[in-house]
């Protein structure tokens, strides 16, 4: 038997006689120390509850302050999380729908709603949750806080204003500057190590504090934008977002310095402008088990995309629902806002206030099923016809579940496309071994012929997967 480049990311290419590789909840993780296999396929987190907020609506943000407290927003409604999931309500906003922003100095914490263009505060102490009515605050979309000053975008402008010291009421007492290398709007911003990042659509550059003004950074304005403002995030050391500038946009970008880094593939590019909307895009940047992701969704295609900067490869995160029918309709993942808090990730639901623990070892979306697919790099000989004895998965066996219920006795289903990823046939399921069945083989035999071919599993068993490669009997 011969491999085949099987355990990778997602290329799938507007020409899908070029690659037609789906994958689908599964990421790629690169291996070291002479492991058996250079790069491997794991399951991605399941969603496992930890509350459900009041509100009637989505969630909307969630933050976690420098002094350890948690905080979510769902529809109208901002509550307080503590440790065990109990929540309890501090205020009510005037909006119910968008992302809501917040930042905090160890005093109070500032709430940024965007789409009512009003903000508030939230005094620790006290318990105080009220609307800024400076009339010098600029209602803005995004908050930032850097050397004890909020700051916060004025939108359709080419400004951004800061507060006074330690104080997000007061903003007559604070300052105000402009964009100084290209005339569009600023319509994101963010704190890198202490510099302050703002965007437009075409364009960003980088400030520096100094005691009472922001100056621009020499050499830091870029002409490449941001197209999607609720797009932009950041990890420890990067930031990333969906990108535009004068020629086009739907590239996905990530920081090199101060340089902007192209991280999105041709495939992935294509997929994206090929949505109808792409500016109402949602992302968010998490770290687990040595993986660094950025998580974008895009809400009008309903489907997510997760770059993870350790391996430089992409996958999709999709939620998948099953009506009174058993008809699978496909979403984007669940998790549109995310957090860290007590040693654990969080996501809040797009559909509902359902605050979730993003689990590596949950394999079900809050008891949902989740749907992992993988399909392969074309398969070919010269274009010769090519007579196929077996194909085999190199698979973590023996994972089932105790009982007699799903997961029991893991299944793994394979098809075939012989026209370059167009069509597939049938579906042949193989057993990937009840629990402790470490030795099972995973295997379909008398494969037929092909000159070119395409071999894709599927399985929705709740239970660890984890995919070595893929060998080929051929002749």
């Amino acid at each position: 038997m011969v491999p085949i480049p099987f355990a990778d990311g997602a290329y799938t290419s507007d020409s899908l006689n070029i690659s037609a590789q789906r994958c689908l909840n599964l990421y790629p993780e690169i291996n070291q120390y002479n492991s058996k296999a250079i790069v491997s396929l794991k399951s991605t987190p399941g969603l496992k509850l930890f509350t459900n907020l009041t509100g009637a609506g989505a969630m909307r943000g969630l933050y976690t302050t420098s002094n350890g407290r948690f905080f979510g927003v769902c529809a109208n409604k901002v509550s307080e999380i503590n440790s065990i999931g109990v929540a309890t309500v501090i205020g009510t906003i005037s909006s119910t729908s968008g992302i809501v922003r917040m930042s905090d100095n160890g005093i109070d914490m500032i709430l940024v709603d965007g789409d009512s263009g009003q903000g508030w505060t939230y005094t620790f102490s006290t318990g105080a949750f009220a609307q800024i009515t400076d009339s010098a605050y600029p209602g803005g979309t995004h908050v930032a806080f850097i050397n004890q000053r909020y700051l916060v975008n004025d939108p359709d402008t080419q400004q951004y204003y800061w507060s006074a010291l330690a104080d997000g009421t007061n903003w007559t007492g604070g300052g105000v500057a402009s964009a100084e290398s290209n005339p569009d709007n600023i319509n994101a911003l963010i704190a890198l190590g202490g510099e302050l990042w703002s965007f437009g659509p075409l364009s960003y550059e980088v400030a520096y504090n100094t005691e009472t003004i922001f100056t621009l950074i020499q050499g830091t304005p870029k002409d490449v934008g941001c197209f999607a403002p609720d797009s932009l995030a950041k990890s420890d050391s990067n930031v990333f977002w969906l990108g535009g500038d004068e020629n086009g946009h739907g590239v996905v970008h990530t920081n090199e310095g101060y340089q902007a880094r192209r991280i999105s593939t041709h495939a992935i590019e294509q997929i994206i402008q090929g949505y109808s909307k792409i500016d109402d895009a949602i992302g968010y940047c998490y770290q687990q088990l040595g993986h660094d992701f950025y998580v974008l969704s895009f809400p009008t295609a309903k489907t997510t995309w997760c770059y993870d900067a350790s391996t430089d490869r992409w996958h999709e995160r999709n939620y998948t629902a099953t009506d009174v029918n058993f008809v699978d309709t496909s979403f984007m993942h669940k998790g549109i806002v995310q957090e860290f808090f007590n040693g654990k990730v969080y996501v809040g639901d797009w559909g509902d206030g359902n605050i979730y623990e993003l689990d590596p070892k949950t394999y079900t979306d809050n008891g949902d099923a989740i749907h992992r697919e993988r399909s392969s790099p074309h398969v070919w000989n010269n274009l010769d016809r090519a007579f196929y004895g077996s194909f085999q998965l190199d698979v973590e066996s023996g994972v089932g579940l105790n009982g007699d219920g799903q997961g029991s006795n893991p299944q793994i289903m394979m098809d075939i496309s012989d026209d370059g990823g167009h069509t597939y046939g049938n579906e042949y399921w193989e057993s990937a071994g009840k629990l402790g069945e470490y030795k099972a083989r995973v295997k379909w035999d008398r494969l037929g012929a092909s000159r070119d071919r395409v071999f894709r599993v599927k399985m929705t068993d709740p239970v660890k997967w984890v995919i070595l490669g893929a060998y080929v009997e051929v002749e």
